[in-house]
């Protein structure tokens, strides 16, 4: 399943997960172009609700770029508001 593939009424109230900092063997950011959104991202995203950041991590870049990162002792992880226009508020 994808972020496109849930409905905008079952979006998570809040947002948490992780993003990666990659870098190719030359050194240069890998950054995403996704196809249901516009501009480069980093790789990573929204956690599962049964998921650790961490495996959120793994399991995006699995997703997105097609290979299984190890995430290393630090971990961005992130959190953001719900959406106003979901018509729903925080918990």
């Amino acid at each position: 399943m994808t972020h496109s593939d849930i409905a905008h009424g079952q979006q998570p109230r809040t947002r948490v997960g992780a993003l990666l900092l990659l870098t190719d063997l030359d050194g240069r950011l890998v950054l995403i172009q996704p196809r249901y959104k516009e501009g480069p991202f980093l790789v990573g995203g929204a956690r599962h609700e049964d998921e650790s950041p961490r495996e959120a991590a793994r399991r995006e870049s699995r997703e997105e770029i097609g290979v299984e990162v190890v995430p290393g002792r630090k971990l961005l992880d992130y959190y953001s508001p719900p959406n106003p226009r979901s018509g729903r508020r925080p918990a």
